[in-house]
């Protein structure tokens, strides 16, 4: 049964991977950092795709497993089953995350949607969604474009300014 009403109030905080083993355990990556986080998050909420919404995860388990994760969830108990899963997110509400982050800090969530333009006012287009590099954070821009890549780091992200759903970057657009 879908979670009413809670799109903007969930952070994604992990991905569910491939099948592991044939007990129906499933490969878990964390997108928290550290990586640990994601075990401290409860309840679980899954979304296998967008039109599907937020569901209430059943009961699992979890255990640290190289240098990721894996789960067993109630109910899955072969290869199969664990297979449909694949690709699923893990979110949690907001609610369990301390609400205050530093002025550099933010939730990839929030940075979604928002508007991106250059320092000369020029409108690049809006995040799609952004992408852990290693190095640092990438913003993924559509717009006129078909896709900028800008990396989320000084000097390129000038302003990030959430009320007004507006990130100002250091970027030259070539026409």
């Amino acid at each position: 049964m879908p979670v009413a009403d809670t799109a903007d109030r969930v952070i994604v905080v992990g991905r569910i991977g491939a099948p592991y083993g044939i007990k129906g355990w499933v490969n878990v990556q964390s997108f928290t950092q550290p990586l640990e986080n994601l075990l401290s998050y409860e309840p679980w909420l899954l979304q296998a795709s967008a039109a599907s919404g937020w569901q209430k995860s059943p009961s699992h388990r979890i255990r640290p497993h190289k240098k990721g994760f894996v789960a067993g969830f109630e109910g899955v108990t072969d290869r199969d089953q664990a297979a449909v899963l694949t690709g699923t997110l893990i979110g949690v509400m907001r609610a369990a995350f301390n609400t205050t982050t530093d002025a550099d800090e933010f939730y990839w969530q929030d940075l979604t949607g928002c508007e991106v333009i250059n320092q000369h006012n020029q409108v690049l287009g809006v995040v799609d969604h952004l992408m852990e590099t290693g190095v640092h954070d990438v913003l993924v821009v559509k717009g006129l474009e078909p896709q900028l890549l800008i990396p989320f780091v000084d000097p390129y992200v000038e302003q990030v300014d959430l009320e007004t759903r507006r990130i100002t970057v250091q970027w030259e657009q070539d026409w």
